[in-house]
C-alpha cells in the first residue's frame, strides 16, 4: 500500500481490552484510496464479507481534514 500513488499513512487502534481492531488509512483524494482498494481487492489482500476474525461487516467512513 505505501508504493500506491496518494498513499499517506496507516494506523492501527486496538481497544484497551483487545476485543476491537480499527484501522485508519489516509490518501490525497477520495480516489486515490478506491483505486489502492481495487487493487489490494484484486490482490485478494482484502477480502469481501467478513473474515473469520470479524463479526460484524466493515464500515468504511470518508473524512475530510479542513
Amino acid at each position: 500500500m505505501r508504493q500506491q500513488p496518494g498513499f499517506l499513512s496507516v494506523g492501527v487502534w486496538v481497544t484497551p481490552g483487545g476485543d476491537a481492531v480499527v484501522t485508519t488509512g489516509a490518501f490525497e483524494s477520495e480516489e486515490a484510496f478506491r483505486a489502492t482498494a481495487d487493487l489490494a481487492r484484486e490482490m485478494g489482500a482484502t477480502p469481501d464479507g467478513l473474515s473469520d476474525l470479524e463479526v460484524r461487516p466493515r464500515e468504511v467512513h470518508f473524512l475530510v481534514s479542513r
